[in-house]
């Protein structure tokens, strides 16, 4: 735990803890013995002193929390891809209940101004996000997979393209905006772009054994961004844009012509040396 962070950080982790164990926070309180252990529990947490006007926002973050939960966990169902299709699609994670990283949305309606697919769910719906993914390839379509997280949702996206990966799906690029808790990158995601914030409650990715793709970690410390704005700073949110477009317009590997028979006595001509393949940088 990092030094002078936060209460707001504190309860932000509580629920990544939570979600990493597979269980939905109105779960966790409402398995709690009782009100007061369900208070003593976040007290503990956020180390705040028992006052009434704090126990009050105490409280009330408790019954925001169980009441939104659920909802949080609806994703709309999948909708059906055409067979073959190329287009990207584009998921992005929110962080903590929704209210701290509206960047994504912001850059989802920039995304779709340029025709690519974006879609925006809150974490929790990392699961079922998976699943869409799985079965959206399963029928046929072939098109760029991005994965976009802020905060909690950064943290999210290198799990999913963990499951993806298990599910022999490669994410083509995922990129995790300052996620709270360090992650592993596992399995055949190609490409992984980290944008976090060492002097602040940041983390790296770190490529697990037997990775096959690329991890990059960029640390914008003393850029002006801190947790709270990185993925809604315009800047940030260029780099995010221009990677995705460049990885849209990569052209598909051209099928090998059949070789053509040679004559006797004839030497066959050299092949035309062809323009480089546009990479992401």
């Amino acid at each position: 735990m990092v030094a002078g962070v936060p209460p707001y950080v504190r309860l932000i982790e509580l629920q990544h803890r939570v979600w990493m164990a597979g269980v939905q926070p109105a779960t966790v309180l409402t398995h709690s013995k009782s009100a007061v252990n369900q208070t003593m529990l976040f007290f503990e947490l956020v180390r705040l002193p028992v006052t009434i006007l704090r126990a009050a926002i105490v409280f009330a973050s408790v019954a925001l929390v169980s009441a939104a939960g659920p909802a949080l966990a609806q994703v709309p169902a999948a909708k059906a891809a055409p067979r073959g299709s190329t287009v990207t699609h584009v998921y992005l994670m929110r962080g903590f209940m929704n209210i701290f990283s509206l960047g994504m949305d912001t850059m989802a309606e920039r995304l779709q101004r340029r025709g690519l697919k974006a879609e925006v769910y809150n974490h929790t719906a990392a699961g079922s996000v998976v699943s869409d993914i799985v079965k959206l390839r399963r029928a046929g379509d072939r098109g760029p997979i991005v994965l976009i997280g802020h905060s909690l949702g950064a943290s999210a996206v290198v799990d999913m393209a963990n499951e993806l990966s298990e599910a022999g799906v490669s994410a083509d690029l995922v990129v995790p905006l300052d996620a709270i808790v360090t992650t592993t990158a596992l399995g055949t995601t190609k490409r992984i772009v980290n944008y976090y914030l060492s002097d602040g409650v940041g983390a790296a990715v770190v490529a697990g054994p037997g990775f096959k793709g690329s991890v990059r970690n960029v640390d914008l410390r003393n850029s002006g961004v801190g947790h709270m704005n990185i993925d809604k700073a315009d800047k940030v949110q260029d780099l995010v844009i221009s990677q995705i477009v460049a990885l849209s317009a990569k052209p598909a590997a051209p099928k090998p012509a059949a070789a053509a028979a040679v004559p006797e006595g004839a030497t066959a001509a050299k092949p035309e040396a062809t323009g480089a393949v546009p990479t992401l940088r």
